[in-house]
């Protein structure tokens, strides 16, 4: 088993938590500036999982072969930018509907917090299927 598949859930958690704390402030921040509410929350989704790739970048992967990438490597290459837009469009609209379903009228950090987890945590799984090696 490799190092990266033992820290898997490690990276999931760190992005899910990173997630929801961005989500909740970027939905609080763009509150005023931002009337339609899914558009809060796929904007608060995107910032949230970019800022989870950024966190779980800087920890699990620099654990895994030291600080920052390797020689002629981007830290986000255009098949995780592609994911990002996947998993916020995603993420950030079900945590909207969800947030429907809780509280009606949801204040905009509950919106951008549930948009923030399931859109961080709907991108670490396009990631491992990403890093996934068929047999």
């Amino acid at each position: 088993m490799s190092r990266y598949q033992q820290l898997i859930s490690t990276g999931i958690v760190l992005t899910a938590i990173t997630g929801g704390v961005v989500g909740a402030l970027s939905g609080l921040a763009l509150d005023g500036f931002v009337t339609n509410q899914p558009v809060l929350a796929i904007a608060a989704g995107f910032l949230a999982v970019l800022a989870g790739t950024v966190v779980r970048h800087f920890t699990v992967f620099a654990s895994i072969r030291g600080a920052g990438p390797g020689p002629g490597r981007l830290i986000i290459p255009g098949v995780v930018l592609i994911n990002a837009t996947i998993a916020a469009i995603g993420g950030g609209l079900i945590g909207y509907f969800v947030s429907l379903s809780v509280l009606n009228p949801p204040p905009a950090a509950w919106i951008g917090c549930l948009a923030g987890v399931l859109a961080s945590v709907a991108m670490e799984l396009l990631m491992i299927g990403y890093r996934a090696r068929s047999p």
